[in-house]
């Protein structure tokens, strides 16, 4: 039987009496009409650790396919509704005031699905009856939010101090599945954040864990993971150099996450510009022009990528005229016929670089020529010699031209 928790904020302290009446006659609306929701944010976690704070919004988490019935019931009531981010997050609006829908993680990881809508938490928000979100659904959506503006590992030790000992630890371990360094992480911080209550994780889940990571250092990393970049995972702006820069595969374009590169593109894109720079009067001179050189390891790095990474990969590497030239029966292929042939294709388990050379013709400019030997797992070792050429767009990195004749 589902538990009332201790605590239940009705927001009427934490909202104007507006908004209030807005969040109010939403939820009354998605209840009537039958769609599951979960209420989150700073009300769920008020509900189980009695810390209250001030709320911008409120946070609702339902199911993706639900927002089609949403959407038209929240405009019969006159309020506007956009699906602002597709791969996670809409909004309903009225006036200023609004309320997030979330269906999913702003990296992709952790959808919202039927299992979150077990075994909830009653509660009543603005003398609305309500099921809150579960603490470990609670703990899978906050561990990944590690931005240089917002960090939620404050809210995950004060819900491990307050529910520790009801959490459902084999449920959480096998949610987290290969993200349980994450998990491992933030169990450790409780551990140093408060260390006469480390006793509170059960030893046997500490033990797992890091008998796992134990295990991992006994061996290399798999090839799918040498050159990828996870921190895009953790922060959607503090990795991009490594991804746009240094030649590594973004976190997001593995099948660790379900974004595409056009979500990726999105969330890039809405990236709030840091505080402007107070003014110099020397910025009125001429400056010497200061070039952005992608360096030679980050340059083979990514070359070696495009042997074995996805149509994402593809996508996000290649430059908007790109031509690659294959062997027949392939021929030329210009951009859309190469993300069309990686899309279908069997890719490469393996590729060796022998005789490598690297040329700079033009600061902007930079050109691989090498021999390479690739094999997959059904096939035998192909051989060619190949030449790719890079040409800086921006400030970033993209492969123009890439030829490879068999030997």
């Amino acid at each position: 039987m589902p538990s009332t928790p201790t605590l239940a904020p009705s927001l009427e302290e934490e909202v104007p009496p507006q908004v209030a009446d807005f969040y109010r006659r939403s939820l009354r609306a998605l209840r009537d009409a039958g769609i599951p929701f979960l209420v989150g944010g700073a009300f769920s976690l008020a509900c189980y650790t009695g810390i209250r704070r001030v709320t911008k919004d409120l946070d609702l988490f339902i199911l993706r396919e639900d927002f089609e019935r949403i959407a038209p019931l929240m405009q019969q009531h006159g309020w506007r509704t956009e699906l602002t981010y597709p791969h996670w997050l809409a909004k309903v609006y009225d006036g200023d005031a609004f309320i997030d829908l979330i269906f999913n993680s702003g990296n992709g990881v952790t959808p919202v699905d039927k299992r979150w809508f077990h075994g909830n938490c009653r509660a009543e928000v603005l003398g609305v009856p309500v099921h809150v979100a579960n603490v470990e659904d609670n703990l899978l959506s906050k561990a990944f939010i590690m931005e240089r503006e917002r960090y939620d590992g404050g809210d995950i030790a004060h819900l491990l101090l307050a529910r520790a000992e009801r959490l459902d630890w084999t449920s959480l371990l096998e949610r987290f599945g290969a993200h349980w360094r994450v998990l491992l992480t933030h169990l450790t911080l409780f551990g140093y954040i408060y260390p006469g209550e480390r006793h509170r994780i059960p030893a046997w889940v500490m033990a797992r864990l890091v008998e796992r990571l134990t295990e991992e250092m006994r061996g290399p990393p798999a090839p799918s993971q040498r050159h990828v970049c996870a921190g895009t995972l953790l922060s959607r702006e503090q990795y991009l150099h490594d991804v746009e820069q240094a030649g590594y595969v973004d976190g997001r374009l593995t099948p660790a996450s379900a974004m595409t590169a056009r979500d990726v593109a999105v969330w890039r894109r809405d990236i709030e510009p840091g505080p402007a720079r107070p003014r110099n009067p020397t910025d009125d001179r001429e400056q010497p022009t200061q070039e952005v050189h992608m360096d030679d390891d980050t340059l083979w790095r990514t070359e070696e990528q495009f042997w074995s990474a996805g149509a994402d990969f593809y996508e996000q590497h290649l430059a908007a005229q790109a031509l690659m030239v294959f062997p027949a029966p392939a021929g030329v292929l210009d951009r859309a016929a190469t993300l069309a042939s990686i899309r279908s294709g069997n890719r490469w388990a393996q590729a060796n670089f022998e005789k490598r050379q690297l040329l700079r013709p033009a600061d902007d400019t930079a050109v691989l020529v090498y021999a390479v030997v690739a094999s997959r797992d059904d096939g035998a070792p192909y051989r060619a010699l190949c030449s790719s050429t890079y040409v800086k767009q921006g400030e970033a990195w993209r492969l123009a031209l890439h030829h490879q004749t068999p030997q």
